[in-house]
């Protein structure tokens, strides 16, 4: 098992890249006219910029914590397969869905279809903290939806937040949650992760 002195070192390293690409943000963020003008990587690119510090520094705060409580390490492949996979379905759906959805930055959906796969890949081998978790992810997202449609506004400071790449991002996870059981006896986005250490 790696040290705690390399999972730091890893970590930092995976902080520090992102931290350069915001210098890059409006290149790289979910912009639906330049992407349908030919501009695809923003596709994957969106979601690891962020408009401004603050923003990027919560949601990397929030990405580590959820990445450390269900694996044991850092395992980089696993990192790139459900970056690529979840990061294109969570904007295609965007594109898709919500027509009205004109930009789109940070890492948020992207957490959410994270922890939503994995809870709903747990919960269906019967472990009840998985299931709680996943129905609580649910219920934040639904919540986010009422207040939306009761004319409220979703901020993060002077950010308003884009539930949408959290509802995506949820539907997302439990959609390949669900394809992987019913095709594969083991989740085809973790085949390379470890056991995670939530029982």
């Amino acid at each position: 098992m790696p040290s705690i002195s390399y999972k730091i070192f890893v970590t930092s390293i995976c902080i520090f890249f992102l931290w350069q690409l915001q210098n890059y943000t409006l290149a790289l963020e979910f912009d639906r006219k330049l992407i349908f003008s030919g501009e695809i990587w923003r596709i994957w690119t969106a979601h690891f910029v962020h408009s401004n510090n603050n923003h990027f520094a919560l949601n990397a705060i929030a990405g580590v914590i959820t990445y450390s409580f269900f694996y044991k390490s850092i395992n980089i492949k696993v990192l790139l397969i459900q970056w690529g996979v979840l990061s294109m379905l969570i904007s295609l759906a965007l594109l898709m869905v919500y027509p009205n959805i004109q930009w789109y930055n940070g890492l948020s959906g992207l957490l959410h279809a994270f922890v939503a796969y994995s809870a709903t890949e747990k919960a269906l081998q019967k472990k009840p903290l998985f299931l709680t978790i996943l129905v609580i992810l649910c219920g934040k997202v639904l919540y986010e939806m009422v207040r939306t449609q009761l004319g409220y506004r979703n901020m993060l400071g002077e950010i308003a937040i884009i539930f949408e790449a959290h509802v995506c991002g949820v539907l997302v996870g439990i959609l390949i949650a669900l394809i992987a059981r019913l095709f594969s006896s083991k989740p085809v986005l973790n085949r390379l992760s470890q056991e995670p250490r939530i029982e």
